[in-house]
């Protein structure tokens, strides 16, 4: 996270990787985790964009209050539950 847009309710942010309409982040500020959609993402020249690739330039997207100093944002991981997994020797004894 960048910066913030207090009029227009929009945090700007550097991607590394690719954003798009609909994508689940994590706002991960240190005192806890917030799950966002984005639901709009503005180019640097106000232009509405359907998804933005990672490099070295920076987007605006929607949220309702200023993040806090430090915040990041990352894609939004399933928590791995080892009680799922099955194990088998099958193929190891074959």
């Amino acid at each position: 996270m960048r910066d913030y847009d207090a009029n227009n309710k929009l945090m700007q942010i550097e991607p590394r990787n690719p954003i798009y309409l609909g994508q689940k982040l994590e706002l991960c500020s240190g005192a806890k985790d917030i799950e966002i959609t984005v639901e709009r993402i503005v180019d640097e020249k106000g232009k509405e964009m359907e998804q933005i690739h990672g490099g070295l330039h920076t987007c605006w997207i929607p949220y309702d209050e200023a993040p806090a100093e430090f915040s990041i944002l990352r894609e939004q991981i399933n928590e791995f539950d080892p009680s799922s997994v099955e194990l088998s020797m099958e193929s190891i004894e074959s």
